[in-house]
C-alpha cells in the first residue's frame, strides 16, 4: 500500500491531462472545479504542499512502519479513500474498483450520499474499514433510510458532513452546462456525442457492441493501463 501511495501522489499531475483529454468537457469540470474562486482549493493545495516528511539518519538500518490507529481502528498507512460524488461519471464501476481496492489494502474507503451506486451494490465489495458520507436530507423518513441502507450493507463509521445551509456557486461548472438539480439537457448530450469512444462510461459500453476499425490518434479510447507493480499494488495510468 505504501509504494502504491507514493505512485499515486506522483503520477496526480501526470494523469491530470489525459483524464481532460478524455472526459467530456461537462465531467471535468465537475472534477477539478471549486468554489467561487476557488481560492479554499489553492489553499488547500498549498497546506497540503507544506507538509513534509522529516527523515530520520545515522540511526542504521530501520524497518518502515507506517501503520496509524485512528478512531481505536488500527490501519497500514494512514490513508483512505474520501466520498467522491459521482464518481461513475469519471469512469465505470467507480466505486466498486475503490471499494475493492481499498479492501484489499485494509484501509477505509468511505461511500458518498451522491454515489453512482447504491449501498447495497457496493456492500459485496466491501472490507472491515468500510465508512459512509451523509449528507443529511431535510426529510428525516429519507435519512432513516440512508442510514439503515449503510449499516445493512456492513459500514460501522459514518462521516457527517456539515456543510453551509445554501448551496454552493461552481462557477466552472454552471458555465459548462451542469444545472441543479443534476439532469442530462441537449448541451450536456451533445458534449458526450463528441467523444463517445473515448469517455469511459460511454465507451465500455460501445466497445461491447461494436469495435472502431480507425487507428487514428484522435479515435483512441481512454484505459486503464498497467505499468508496474506487484499483484497486490499494481500500478496504473490513464491514457488514451
Amino acid at each position: 500500500p505504501a509504494g502504491a501511495a507514493r505512485y499515486l501522489h506522483s503520477a496526480r499531475n501526470f494523469a491530470t491531462e489525459p483524464a481532460k483529454a478524455c472526459l467530456p468537457k461537462f465531467v471535468w469540470k465537475y472534477l477539478d472545479s471549486g468554489t467561487g474562486v476557488e481560492a479554499t482549493k489553492t489553499r488547500n493545495r498549498a497546506a497540503l504542499d507544506q507538509v513534509q516528511f522529516h527523515p530520520s539518519i545515522l540511526h542504521g538500518p530501520q524497518e518502515m512502519d507506517i501503520s496509524t490507529t485512528f478512531l481505536v481502528e488500527d490501519y497500514l498507512a494512514p490513508f483512505g479513500a474520501a466520498p467522491i460524488g459521482m464518481s461513475g461519471l469519471i469512469w465505470p464501476d467507480a466505486e466498486g474498483i475503490l471499494a475493492r481496492s481499498l479492501a484489499q489494502a485494509q484501509l477505509p474507503f468511505s461511500i458518498s450520499t451522491l454515489a453512482t451506486q447504491s449501498p447495497e451494490d457496493v456492500a459485496p465489495h466491501l472490507g472491515d474499514h468500510a465508512w459512509f458520507q451523509l449528507y443529511p436530507p431535510k426529510r428525516e423518513d429519507i435519512r432513516q433510510d440512508l442510514l439503515d441502507r449503510a449499516r445493512a450493507a456492513g459500514v460501522e463509521t459514518l462521516v457527517l458532513t456539515a456543510d453551509v445551509p445554501v448551496a454552493s456557486r461552481r462557477e466552472r461548472q454552471t458555465r459548462s452546462g451542469i444545472i441543479q438539480p443534476p439532469r442530462l439537457t441537449l448541451r450536456l448530450a451533445a458534449k458526450v456525442a463528441i467523444r463517445p469512444g473515448r469517455w469511459p462510461p460511454i465507451g465500455a459500453a460501445s466497445r461491447n457492441s461494436a469495435r472502431s476499425t480507425s487507428t487514428s490518434k484522435r479515435k483512441r479510447r481512454c484505459r486503464l493501463r498497467r505499468i508496474s507493480g506487484t499483484s497486490s499494488a499494481p500500478r496504473w495510468i490513464w491514457s488514451t
